[in-house]
């Protein structure tokens, strides 16, 4: 029985139960004999007493741990020197963990889930740069030395253990006196390069021979022994090894080999510690990957960089490894959900914004849409050509609006960050927004690499860099986390490609014929609500809008930015796109190419003339053969049913200016006459400009007073138009210049008002 068992240390601590034993001491469960508090109480070895090196590293971890005051970092409460019989006793107190250590979960499941993996790690990451922003590099990072206590919630607080080979950056901190306990020569040995002057500098200890068998087994590598490397040879840096001088990055490095433990299985090196200290030095680890093919070799990239030989080659410093790390597995899925958590609480904001993008986005394609629509007028354009032109068009403002929309709620966070928000400060940050999105454009758009670029409209706002600069920047932050920006420059593609075709593919679904579906979509009298409808679909685009900024500081952060340690890139080491592209990513980036085929595909098949009568659309789209066939059928001239329901079909030939259609119609005894309520062919050829066609219908029969539902007659509708051709020529057949519409209008006050001059000359002539 463990003869401290039932004793009392220092008449504080009631020894109840052995947790544990190591190379050097014990590990107790205690009684606080005042508060009845449970602690866990380290207890240095009796024959280590006399070992005045190992006294002050049992001191260096007591100090050391309790300047820390972090929950990812072990409490230490208590450190003191008592006798026990006749015998000095060390001991150190500790908060009571219930749990069990890294080591004893990875002998139970050698292989642990990415994301579990990654919440160890980040809280690894934490309470070690916690040690680190106090001075203190740990140098003994093994699984041995982090606790796991569960949380209530299926998962770990993980806890930092043992800072017994503690590296302070100022060694006379420590203020402890410690006994003179000296009557026996120190029994350790010292540095096997006794020339060795550089205080930072980790020594080398004389080594034993320590064989192994398993990479579990107790006298391995992964023991931190007296007689050994001050370290655990298994997760020691190559500095580390060879008695270089240590920093953050040695941490690091152990970190990185837990990491790949964790994800591989196993460790890369296999040997007693004297060959493990070799392998640390002088060999290059395979990649996690090929030891666990379920990994992505992305990931085992940004583990070896962080086990390279040099630390000026590995990540920056532990959180911006574990930042890296969290980016490669979990790719934009926890990007996506902390955007869509934030955003939700804002959406009055990104719906603002949204609404300031759409406004000037739909008056721009308005425009746009009148210019195309005169040259298509003018004979400078076929149909297809147009209505080509204008989707692509729309297709790029809506993806610029979006990109507009990154940077004004990108502004807009850091701004309410350090300021008070206001509706004064909202137009400031619009409108500074507005001065640099040229350039900021520029810089992520018109580029040959837009996915590796995707950050530089961020970049450009708010760092103000030039387009260059803005794209190495880029470049630079979204090294390994590529595949997360093409997931959300994806998302911003698919919207773009479907605010763009909606409307076509509301016709194609229609089964509208190809011919209708071009005009539509360039009509005049639907142009510019249709311009500002076809924005309804951006809102979608809300919920990716804080993503942006998330992705900024993510990446920041991935570089290692609030860390003064050097960095440096190694130029082969560049990243790939695709490596880590996950289903939903795909599904958005295949949207367009389903979309463009929803809008190529059913024309192209026939697929508008599969279904109903086809006499109608094959009258609206000209083919002069296939309506002669539906004649030869003994198809019926009157019915005109098509897509959209009964339609006459001389005004559908009238609509595209077909004369050999209404040419073949008349031989069929089809009948120039109108509608009560929508006009006759007559008013159709002359808003489409067809004055040929208005001759034509007038020379055959075509009546000049006929009326639309607003009471419109041709004349009117060549006034209101300015169709000089069609005016006179309507003129010429007996037109009445004096008839008047629902509002009391004649064709006379409409082209003044309309201002068309030749016109109002025209019908003011006798």
């Amino acid at each position: 029985m463990d003869p401290l068992i039932g004793r009392t240390l220092d008449n504080k601590y009631q020894i109840e139960k052995l947790l544990g034993k190591g190379g050097m001491g014990s590990v107790y469960m205690a009684v606080h004999t005042g508060t009845k508090r449970t602690v866990a109480v380290k207890v240095i070895a009796p024959q280590f007493m006399r070992n005045r090196e190992l006294l002050i590293r049992f001191q260096r971890e007591a100090e050391a741990t309790g300047r820390l005051r972090h929950p990812n970092v072990v409490n230490v409460t208590d450190f003191g020197v008592t006798m026990i019989d006749t015998t000095a006793v060390a001991y150190l107190v500790m908060e009571y963990l219930d749990g069990e250590t890294l080591f004893e979960l990875l002998q139970k499941q050698p292989l642990l889930p990415p994301p579990l993996v990654i919440e160890i790690l980040e809280q690894i990451s934490l309470g070690v740069s916690e040690a680190h922003s106090q001075g203190i590099l740990h140098r003994d990072l093994k699984p041995q030395n982090i606790w796991l206590q569960p949380d209530g919630r299926n998962s770990y607080i993980v806890k930092v253990l043992d800072f017994g080979i503690a590296k302070l950056a100022d060694p006379s901190a420590l203020m402890m006196e410690l006994p003179d306990l000296e009557s026996a020569p120190n029994d350790e040995p010292v540095s096997a390069d006794e020339n060795t002057t550089d205080e930072n500098a980790t020594q080398i200890i004389a080594m034993t021979g320590l064989g192994i068998t398993s990479a579990f087994s107790e006298s391995s590598g992964f023991t931190t022994t007296v007689g050994a490397t001050l370290g655990t040879p298994a997760f020691m840096s190559p500095e580390q090894c060879s008695g270089r001088a240590v920093s953050e990055k040695s941490d690091l490095y152990s970190l990185a080999m837990m990491a790949y433990m964790m994800l591989a299985g196993e460790l890369p090196f296999k040997g007693n510690a004297r060959d493990l200290i070799d392998q640390q030095i002088t060999l290059t680890p395979d990649a996690p990957h090929s030891k666990n093919p379920k990994l992505g070799e992305i990931v085992s990239r940004v583990i070896l960089e962080s086990l390279a030989k040099d630390p000026d080659y590995r990540a920056p410093n532990c959180q911006s490894f574990v930042t890296r790390m969290r980016a490669v597995v979990e790719g934009e899925i926890s990007l996506l959900k902390e955007s869509r958590a934030q955003g939700s609480g804002m959406s009055g904001v990104w719906f603002a914004i949204l609404f300031m993008a759409i406004i000037p986005s739909a008056m721009l394609l308005t425009a746009f849409r009148f210019v195309v629509r005169a040259a298509l007028e003018r004979g400078l354009l076929a149909d297809w050509q147009a209505f080509t032109i204008a989707l692509l068009v729309h297709f790029l403002i809506a993806f610029f609006a979006m990109v507009w929309a990154d940077m004004a709620m990108t502004r807009w966070l850091f701004f309410v960050r350090d300021e008070e928000p206001s509706v004064k400060g909202w137009f400031q940050q619009m409108f500074a927004t507005w001065k640099l999105y040229p350039r900021a454009l520029y810089a992520s758009t018109f580029s040959l690499s837009p996915v590796r670029n995707a950050l530089a409209h961020i970049v450009v706002l708010l760092e103000n860099a030039a387009p260059a600069q803005a794209r190495l920047r880029s470049q630079t932050l979204l090294h390994g986390s590529e595949h997360i920006a093409l997931s959300l420059v994806a998302r911003r593609l698919a919207i773009s490609c479907l605010v763009a075709s909606y409307l076509p593919l509301v016709f194609i679904i229609g089964q509208a014929p190809i011919q209708v579906i071009f005009r539509e979509y360039l009509g005049r009298a639907l142009g510019g609500p249709l311009s500002f409808a076809s924005f309804c679909f951006l809102p979608i685009y809300g919920a990716f809008l804080v993503a942006w900024s998330m992705l900024y500081n993510r990446a920041r952060r991935g570089v290692g930015e609030d860390s003064s340690a050097a960095f440096r890139r190694d130029a082969g080491a560049t990243g790939f796109v695709g490596q880590r592209i996950r289903m939903g990513t795909r599904i958005w980036l295949a949207l367009p190419l389903i979309l463009l085929s929803a809008l190529i595909l059913p024309p192209y098949l026939g697929y508008n003339e599969i279904i109903g009568k086809n006499f109608g659309s094959a009258v609206q789209e000209g083919r002069l053969k296939d309506v002669e066939a539906y004649f030869a059928k003994g198809q019926d001239v009157t019915d005109g049913n098509g897509p959209g329901g009964p339609r006459n079909p001389v005004r559908q030939a009238a609509e595209n200016g077909d004369i050999p259609m209404i040419q073949l119609l008349l031989r069929h005894g089809a009948k120039i006459e109108g509608s009560a309520n929508m006009g006759g062919p007559l008013h159709q050829a002359v808003l489409r400009h067809h004055p040929e066609m208005v001759a034509f219908l007038l020379q055959n029969g075509a009546k000049t007073e006929t009326y639309d539902n607003t009471h419109d007659s041709p004349l009117s509708l060549a006034a209101k138009n300015g169709q000089l051709q069609s005016a006179r020529t309507l003129l010429r057949h007996g037109a009445d210049r004096n008839s008047k519409d629902s509002d009391g209008k004649t064709p006379l006050d409409h082209a003044r008002e309309q201002g068309h001059s030749d016109i109002v000359m025209l019908l003011e002539a006798k």
